[in-house]
């Protein structure tokens, strides 16, 4: 009874919450103005001395632009 209902609703979780983690991780960036996902990447990126990523994105929607930071 490898293939029984249990197995297969345990598949269907482990679908649903790989589904749920990939988009949570690519919608982690929205635009402030109209909330649409960023682009798949910034317009600009850099690294300062103390380990700080500045990228800044561009809105494909409405052409916002805005700043993130993320230390290293």
């Amino acid at each position: 009874m490898a293939d029984g209902p249990v197995d297969r609703r345990k598949r269907g979780r482990k679908k649903w919450l790989l589904r749920i983690a990939e988009r949570e991780r690519t919608a982690d960036v929205r635009c402030a103005e109209c909330n649409d996902c960023a682009p798949p990447a910034p317009i600009a990126s850099c690294v300062s001395d103390a380990g700080v990523i500045e990228r800044t994105w561009r809105c494909t929607v409405c052409g916002n632009e805005w700043t993130t930071s993320n230390e290293v």
